[in-house]
């Protein structure tokens, strides 16, 4: 019986032993959703939207493609806001599968989704950030010019007027 204690005792001292190093940022593994802020008559919506990447650079321009997908594929939950704009706009089955070249181009390094991404909501102190060794993660608000992109997209084919 003793010598099963003092087993299970160097197996719990190895294990916490183990754990002390560095923790990893769980809050890094976790995708946050975008965060609607306002919707406006101009029909363009307000979000904070979080992107990760190798430098602060990279990370915003992850969240400015973020927030254009949410608008264009998933929409946005907005309790009480004008629901016809934060629904999808691409509401085709497979859409992004179907029109994959166009989608591919659109939201490359500087595509043109960055044509309906503004950062005229940004005051000061609006970005949040957080690091690991490797990664960097900024949380920033945009607004989608989400008329913008509906008409961009009739005149491209991919929606129908």
């Amino acid at each position: 019986m003793k010598r099963i204690l003092l087993i299970m005792s160097a197996l719990a001292m190895i294990a916490t032993a183990g754990s002390c190093g560095k923790r990893a940022n769980v809050s890094m593994a976790y995708d946050y959703p975008a965060e609607v802020i306002g919707v406006e008559l101009d029909g363009s919506v307000t979000m904070q939207v979080w992107g990760t990447g190798r430098n602060r650079t990279d990370a915003i321009e992850q969240a400015h493609k973020d927030a254009v997908h949410t608008v264009l594929f998933k929409g946005v939950t907005a309790d009480g806001m004008r629901a016809s704009l934060t629904r999808a706009l691409v509401l085709e089955n497979n859409a992004e599968v179907k029109y994959r070249m166009f989608f591919n181009e659109f939201f490359s390094d500087r595509g043109d989704y960055t044509k309906f991404v503004s950062r005229e909501d940004t005051r000061g102190g609006t970005n949040t950030r957080q690091r690991t060794d490797n990664q960097v993660r900024y949380g920033v608000v945009v607004r989608v010019l989400r008329s913008e992109l509906e008409q961009y997209l009739i005149d491209e084919g991919i929606l129908k007027p």
